[in-house]
């Protein structure tokens, strides 16, 4: 359970942080970093800065190393970031710990919406989405709609994004 808190201003400023194991998986860490920046713009959160972090193996503290760790939060500070995005899946303790050490909201993509024009697209999508998530996949639902706002659309993604406060 979540305590819900009063914040004195909506977030403003977000690093977008993704992290890969394998080196030969550079390429598509920084291909979903990108997808990852456009799925926060949905958002509405101006993302001022993006970090690729390669890593030999997974640390149950914060994912990555304290060193590294302490690299980032040392970036967002100094860019004056109010929040980290992640683009892997954080435990619950991994986001209590980087909230600690940054003492920021650190959000985590939990659902996503895909709104589809053209039906055929469907499989698409879902490859899309399934590239992106690979197996720490967040809730989704996919919607057939008639039309969007702008009629050149064929899709729309809606992005949740849970923080704990």
């Amino acid at each position: 359970m979540f305590e819900i808190k009063a914040k004195d201003k909506m977030v403003e400023r977000a690093l977008l942080v993704g992290a890969y194991i394998d080196a030969d998986k550079k390429a598509d860490a920084q291909s979903l970093l990108a997808e990852l920046e456009e799925l926060v713009d949905t958002l509405g959160l101006p993302v001022v800065e993006r970090m690729l972090v390669h890593h030999r193996e997974n640390h149950p503290r914060y994912l990555i190393g304290s060193g590294k760790a302490q690299e980032i939060v040392d970036l967002a500070k100094k860019l004056e970031c109010d929040v980290l995005v992640f683009d892997n899946e954080l435990s619950p303790s991994q986001q209590r710990n980087w909230e600690e050490l940054a003492g920021m909201t650190v959000a985590d993509l939990v659902k996503i919406t895909t709104y589809l024009v053209r039906p055929e697209d469907l499989t698409a999508a879902g490859a899309a989405r399934a590239k992106h998530f690979g197996d720490a996949r967040p809730g989704s639902a996919t919607i057939i709609v008639k039309a969007l706002v702008n009629p050149a659309w064929l899709i729309e993604i809606e992005a949740v994004a849970a923080a704990k406060a």
